[in-house]
């Protein structure tokens, strides 16, 4: 057993729900292919009906090639002042395309092809009834046919456009698309030399302000050149010099500065020398001074010479007194030498200390009169600005002008006719091929289309798959509509009377399916019911009772729907009292169980109506009622009311041991088999699966059912359910 729940309803969306979807769609063009004919018969006569009532129209078509680049006459050195198309460095093109669409689609345009091609006299164009008095009348009859008949087609990348003209008659849409080249032609060319014309009268006046301004700039340059002395030599020039000699100067001042670092730190290291003893200081080498280096060379060959004579003769011989007094001299001339070279290095030091200050003081100078210099030459460059500026004005100004002067004279422009418009011989519209193929699109647009929305909308439950994509509960099988089986009469005693049929076996098929569902624990009691009335319930009890008693077990089929019984008229029984007396205790339950023309197979009827059928289900007599019957029969089966009628299919669900939920095919909606579920789900009910009933397997989408147990090796013999 399995707990019955739903899934979310169907949707054609994705896997097998798709192909289903797809095999109802199918089946529901093969059902309604009469209505794709009716679809298809009246488009085709309403495509022949319109073709007939249209007016013939003429088409005629004038082309023309539109150069974005103008053409070069005169060469690139002189440009058009008022110049037509795009530039030759223009990449954007797009924009001038539209501009001039817009223009051949302009009521301006007309007005002008109506002019130019005297559109507004030819009587095809403006009728007959309008008379030559009214002239403006027929300018504008003739300006709205012109705009009303014009299509713009193009450019492409052969930059050709397309000016196609339909009217009723074929002269005049020769004559109105020539009319609108002719006179695009012409508008074009009138801006050229519109153009030229304008630009020519202001470029001379502006030449004559430019000139007087340029004349203004020279005056006040000259007499700021008169006043600052820079007649001869310009302000240029003297910054010049001024600015070489500060670059001068400054290296001269940077030299100083190193030869005066140079000088005090050599006279640094002379003075330290000078300090030290002469006889062993480094002062004369350091000076680079041959006088003092042979001083002392003297002074120690004399001391030499001196320490001789105190050997031989003693220090108080006149010769080494002498020899004394020269040793003497000569350091004396080493002094003076050192104080020499002390003196020499000072004055090195201040000569180059007094370089680097005259050549700052210049520099500062140099520097001063730059200063003085910048004043003047901001003033100074901005009058040549002025000028120059002012001359550049002048000079483009002219140049304009003269160009202007030059293409002002011409009569090319950028568009070129190619091919005029001819007299149409043959109608373009109406065209009925093209109307009838258009008709026959729609039809086969609008028939599906139609059927497919039908199919959309149908709520219907069609098929197994779609029940059991519905439901989670196992499907039991399927029972065939019983349409031909006309024969039997009553139709609850169909599977008694023609044991071979495909009703008997489908139902046969039930009840094995039944039996296994319960292998853990055998069905004793069995409900079936369905979600709504007349949807098979009971003929289906009827049908699976008489299958299961056919397999030699006792079964008794209880009448449990208290408001509507029917199987005791349709098994040919008294059901005047019933369960509803036993339940009373009105009636022993022996007497109350009638046989039926079914072996093995008896029937409690339901008795007489009780006003309370609910309350009467949920008392504890019919318990016992049940559980008499359980011990006296195989299988019972409870015929129950619709689960959403009345609360009655509810009470049962809980006395018996499995449910059965019958769904009819193409009349239970699935919201309806939905709600069927959650009730039973709502009171805990054990069901066994569900079975789909009055299945019609003729129908191209289920007929293959038939191959497979519902007629195999028997003849068909539907009957209805």
């Amino acid at each position: 057993m399995s707990d019955f729940t739903t899934e979310p309803d169907l949707v054609p969306e994705g896997g097998a729900l798709d192909l289903l979807f797809v095999r109802r769609y199918l089946d529901n063009l093969w059902r309604f292919k009469w209505l794709l004919a009716v679809v298809l018969v009246l488009a085709i006569g309403a495509a022949v009906f319109h073709t007939n009532r249209q007016v013939p129209l003429f088409q005629a078509t004038a082309t023309f090639l539109l150069d974005p680049r103008p053409p070069q006459i005169l060469g690139r050195e002189i440009q058009e002042v008022a110049p037509i198309g795009t530039s030759p460095w223009d990449s954007n093109r797009k924009e001038y395309y539209n501009a001039q669409l817009h223009i051949l689609r302009s009521k301006m345009l007309a007005q002008r092809s109506v002019a130019h091609g005297k559109l507004h006299e030819i009587p095809e164009i403006v009728g007959t009834d309008i008379t030559p008095a009214n002239e403006a009348d027929r300018v504008r009859w003739a300006t709205g046919a012109v705009m009303s008949s014009i299509m713009i087609s193009g450019p492409n990348e052969d930059r050709v456009l397309r000016i196609t003209a339909t009217h009723v008659k074929p002269k005049a849409a020769a004559a109105i698309a020539n009319a609108h080249v002719a006179a695009y032609l012409d508008f074009n060319l009138s801006l050229r030399t519109q153009g030229s014309e304008n630009a020519a009268e202001w470029l001379a006046h502006e030449l004559t302000k430019a000139e007087g301004d340029l004349r203004e700039a020279e005056l006040e340059t000259f007499e700021y050149k008169k006043q600052h002395n820079l007649l001869y030599v310009s302000l240029e020039d003297q910054r010049n010099l001024v600015t070489n000699n500060i670059k001068r100067y400054t290296d001269a001042v940077n030299d100083a500065r190193v030869k005066r670092i140079e000088a005090e730190q050599y006279l640094k290291r002379v003075a330290k020398a000078r300090a030290e003893p002469l006889l062993e200081s480094a002062l004369f080498d350091l000076a680079k001074s041959e006088t003092g280096t042979a001083l002392k060379q003297q002074y120690y060959q004399a001391s030499q010479k001196l320490e001789q004579l105190g050997q031989v003769y003693g220090p108080k011989h006149p010769e080494y007194q002498s020899q004394q007094r020269s040793v003497t001299k000569i350091l004396g001339s080493l002094k003076t030498e050192g104080d020499i070279v002390v003196k020499s290095a000072r004055e090195q030091y201040e000569s180059a200390q007094a370089t680097e200050k005259a050549f700052i003081g210049e520099l500062a100078s140099h520097k001063k009169s730059a200063f003085e210099l910048g004043p003047k030459e901001v003033d100074y460059n901005r009058l040549v600005r002025r000028e120059r500026s002012d001359e550049g004005r002048y000079k483009v100004v002219l140049n304009q002008l003269r160009n202007s002067q030059i293409t002002g004279r011409l009569t090319t422009v950028n568009v070129r006719p190619l091919d005029a418009a001819v007299i149409p011989g043959a109608p373009v519209s109406p065209s009925l091929r093209r109307n009838l193929v258009f008709a026959g699109g729609l039809a086969m647009l609008l028939g599906p289309g139609l059927i497919l929305l039908l199919t959309l909308m149908d709520r219907r439950i069609t098929g197994p798959e779609e029940l059991e994509r519905l439901v989670s509960a196992p499907l039991l099988g399927v029972i065939p509509r019983a349409d031909d089986d006309k024969a039997c009469d009553p139709l609850d005693l169909l599977v008694h009377q023609q044991p071979t049929s495909a009703i008997a076996e489908a139902c046969r098929n039930v009840r094995t399916n039944l039996l296994y569902s319960g292998a853990d624990e055998p069905v004793r009691t069995l409900m079936i019911t369905s979600p709504n009335e007349r949807e098979g319930k009971t003929t289906a009890s009827m049908y699976l009772s008489t299958v299961i008693a056919q397999s030699n077990q006792r079964v008794v089929l209880v009448e449990s729907d208290l408001r509507r019984p029917r199987l005791a008229k349709a098994n040919g029984v008294p059901g005047r009292h019933g369960l509803s007396d036993v339940i009373l205790g009105e009636l022993e339950l022996d007497d109350a169980v009638k046989t039926t023309d079914v072996p093995n197979l008896y029937l409690l009827p339901a008795g007489a109506p009780p006003p309370n059928p609910s309350e009467l289900l949920m008392t504890k007599s019919f318990g016992d009622v049940l559980d008499r019957l359980r011990d006296q029969y195989d299988m019972v089966i409870l015929d129950s009311p619709p689960v959403l009628a009345v609360t009655d299919a509810s009470i049962l669900a809980q006395r018996a041991d499995t449910t059965l939920l019958l769904v009819k095919s193409e009349q239970t909606l699935r919201d309806t088999a939905k709600r069927a579920s959650d009730q039973l789900a709502a009171v805990d009910a054990r069901v066994a699966g569900v079975v789909l009933n009055a299945l019609d397997l003729s129908k191209r989408v289920y007929g293959y059912y038939s191959k497979y147990g519902y007629g195999y090796g028997y003849a068909p013999e539907p009957v209805e359910s």
